[in-house]
């Protein structure tokens, strides 16, 4: 495999791992410790710590160990979780006490572990992952015609190293792709959707691809062309058939595989997505009902 490593010099350099044997400190559950792609990169990460070994000497936005290993959740009632995704263990963190009435829509993590939050009312909110103290944000609502949205950050070559994008929630204009400036919060429309015509949450891969799951009957997992709004790619997800605008959603992607989360406001099925044999599992199904999922671009 390949890793990005900062060097005592302070030079990055991409560096090919090969393994002949791997131990690790500590003891590990064999019933979760599977030998294959997802499951053995999952442990290697969190022994080597990707906060250390992922890193750009250009920025100053570090990655960090906590956004990197697990996945962050959101419900409609503003509680806060941390997922882990080999064990599919829930914990509760906190509830988010925003200056607003309003119900969280959706969510994306930062890598430098602030999570940008989006209300029903339109409103954008930030909070600390780990206090969840939340904090207003000068952003303006119905920018280009858009208060609701999905959304989440995709790695790339910016100065943050990552890009915020959003995925409009109304048919009326056609829905479209666009970004999110985190240090203006202006909104840029980059394209209508080619292919497909429903909302969407997003999500960023390890390589910089992007990733959307669109509501229907059945849901669609499908890869999008960061600049231009072309869908590139389609899997449909037969298994998850939720009647459209009476669901809620998330969507995260961790590794080479997606988790889906997926309900009707009083409950969520978690779904896992193995892209590599293109198979989708119920893991599990919670009490709550997800709205947001974020993890670090760092992965």
């Amino acid at each position: 495999m390949t890793v990005s490593m900062k060097f005592i010099n302070d030079t990055s350099h991409d560096v090919q791992l090969r393994f002949c044997s791997f131990s690790i400190s500590g003891r590990i559950n064999p019933d979760v410790l599977q030998f294959n792609n997802f499951y053995f990169l999952h442990y290697l990460f969190i022994y080597l710590d990707p906060g250390n070994l992922i890193s750009n000497t250009t920025t100053p936005f570090k990655c960090t160990s906590e956004t990197s290993t697990y996945i962050y959740l959101l419900d409609q009632d503003s509680n806060f979780f941390q997922f882990h995704p080999i064990t599919f263990v829930l914990t509760f963190i906190g509830r988010i006490n925003c200056s607003t009435t309003a119900y969280p829509f959706s969510m994306a993590i930062q890598r430098t572990g602030k999570a940008w939050t989006l209300f029903t009312d339109g409103n954008l909110y930030t909070f600390d992952i780990q206090t969840t103290q939340c904090q207003t944000t000068s952003y303006v609502s119905q920018q280009e015609g858009l208060i609701l949205f999905g959304m989440n950050f995709v790695k790339d070559d910016s100065d943050n190293n990552e890009r915020l994008y959003i995925s409009s929630d109304s048919s009326d204009p056609p829905y479209r792709l666009g970004t999110i400036d985190i240090d203006t919060l202006e909104i840029s429309v980059i394209a209508y959707y080619n292919a497909i015509s429903a909302r969407a949450e997003l999500a960023g891969t390890n390589d910089g691809r992007l990733f959307g799951l669109f509501e229907g009957t059945p849901y669609i997992i499908a890869e999008i062309n960061r600049t231009n709004g072309e869908i590139l790619s389609k899997t449909l997800q037969n298994m998850i058939q939720y009647t459209s605008d009476s669901s809620q959603f998330a969507f995260i992607s961790y590794l080479s595989n997606f988790f889906l989360f997926v309900g009707n406001g009083s409950f969520t099925d978690i779904f896992l997505y193995d892209s590599s044999i293109k198979t989708t599992t119920k893991t599990k199904t919670i009490s709550n009902g997800i709205v947001g999922a974020g993890i670090s671009t760092c992965m």
